[in-house]
């Protein structure tokens, strides 16, 4: 299956979640431009693969969230060289969609305005990293080309400063199955996600400010199948990701 059709139909795994942010005066949902530095790189051992998928530039996208939901989509280029002198250009794509169930957690703890949680995570995210002139069709080589589905739990907290500005944030580890597109190459990955997103009430008609930062750390181990028995861990790789976006809510 496809990573990106394995991706999508994950949504059908999209449990119905209590809400977070959207109580009192703060809007249900947001858009938010999001700038991300990746640092992914090679971890399968001492001795270097004969392709390496390494990327170290930021990404550009964008941000969804609504309560208990979230979802972003980036890409990347970067110049790197080709081994024969010249250059080459890589690109990356990443999305990830992260929806969690909030299990309340020492209720008495704060009052109305503070509540901590315990988020249970359903994630899948989305990574394929290749050069920009190769086609996924041509060779199966091509790219790092991944799509993981995962399960967390971790510790969240929501704070009301008045009715008109929420703090929310949340740290949630998570184990999943990584899928490749082609041959037989599956294996397990690893993620830790921690975030923390800033709400405002309206200020301009409908729209109010949503900013956040997020962090993630990922890593892929995987045993190539015997196409690469050479090089049965071309695709472990490990990424830390930086997310900072800002947007609007309403």
């Amino acid at each position: 299956m496809k990573p990106y059709l394995a991706f999508l139909l994950s949504l059908l795994l999209v449990p119905s979640a209590l809400a977070q942010f959207g109580g009192r005066d703060i809007a249900g949902q947001a858009l938010l431009g999001t700038w991300s530095p990746i640092d992914f790189s090679y971890e399968g051992g001492d001795e270097d693969p004969f392709l390496r998928y390494d990327f170290s530039n930021p990404a550009y996208g964008v941000t969804y969230l609504r309560p208990n939901f979230e979802a972003h989509l980036v890409f990347g280029r970067q110049t790197v060289a080709d081994g024969t002198g010249g250059t080459l250009e890589r690109d990356l794509t990443d999305a990830a969609i992260e929806t969690w169930a909030s299990l309340p957690f020492l209720p008495e703890f704060g009052g109305e305005a503070l509540r901590l949680t315990l988020p249970i995570l359903l994630h899948s995210d989305y990574r394929r990293v290749g050069n920009s002139e190769s086609g996924n069709d041509e060779n199966p080589a091509d790219d790092f080309n991944f799509t993981t589905i995962g399960l967390g739990f971790g510790l969240g907290v929501e704070n009301y400063f008045s009715d008109r500005a929420l703090l929310e944030a949340r740290v949630i580890p998570a184990l999943g199955l990584a899928l490749r597109s082609f041959g037989d190459a599956t294996g397990r990955s690893a993620l830790l996600t921690a975030a923390v997103t800033l709400h405002t009430a309206p200020f301009a008609g409908r729209f109010g400010l949503s900013l956040g930062y997020s962090f993630r750390w990922q890593d892929w181990n995987v045993n190539a199948s015997s196409v690469f028995r050479n090089n049965r861990d071309i695709f472990d790789y490990r990424s830390t990701q930086h997310l900072v976006r800002i947007g609007l809510n309403w």
